[in-house]
């Protein structure tokens, strides 16, 4: 988990590396959601998750950003709607790309590990 440690204090001003981090740590993020997960099934839920929370991620960032520019003189309000802005930007740009990436790796290991793994063995009733 060295990942957020290191994108966080860099920043991600147009540097590709520093991109990368914060996706990785985003990735690392969703993993350890997703890593006990054994069936494919949680993993396409996964799937109509991330390209709902897309969509109402990007009609949210579309409908904070304008209100954040008519409004013109500093108030709490407007501090308000540049966090959640920014706040609404960075989960639609960078959580939701991970959870496809996530979905996509699961849904291919997912039914091939559990083809190797031999079926449990029946124990004996008394």
């Amino acid at each position: 988990m060295a990942c957020p440690q290191l994108a966080l204090p860099l920043g991600i001003d147009d540097n590709p590396l520093r991109v990368l981090l914060a996706y990785l740590a985003a990735t690392a993020f969703v993993l350890a959601f997703a890593h006990p997960w054994r069936t494919p099934a949680p993993f396409l839920r996964l799937l109509f998750a991330s390209i709902l929370g897309f969509v109402v991620f990007v009609l949210l960032d579309s409908l904070l950003e304008p209100g954040t520019k008519n409004l013109g003189r500093e108030s709490p309000f407007l501090d308000f709607l540049h966090v959640a802005g920014t706040a609404v930007f960075m989960l639609g740009a960078l959580i939701f790309p991970a959870c496809l990436l996530v979905r996509g790796v699961g849904a291919v290991v997912m039914p091939i590990r559990n083809r190797r793994q031999p079926p449990p063995v029946p124990t004996p009733q008394a």
